[in-house]
């Protein structure tokens, strides 16, 4: 499910105005699909061109750090 919500935003917001406005990789992009996450620094800018395009842009879509550390 996440991989095709992840297209879905990409699809909406468009990959190339991803790239310019997170100053990513075309390379970046199609790891994200791959992976089905998109890198936590990408949250506010894409949540952002979300909002602008009128897509959700759930969290649980972005690689956030555990706050559980290792014992």
């Amino acid at each position: 499910m996440s991989k095709d919500k992840i297209k879905e935003i990409i699809a909406a917001v468009g990959a190339e105005a991803v790239q310019r406005r997170l100053d990513v990789s075309v390379f970046a992009i199609r790891h994200a699909k791959r992976d089905g996450r998109f890198a936590a620094s990408w949250y506010i800018p894409l949540r952002e061109m979300c909002e602008e395009v009128g897509v959700d842009c759930p969290e649980s879509l972005f690689n956030w750090k555990s706050s559980m550390s290792p014992a």
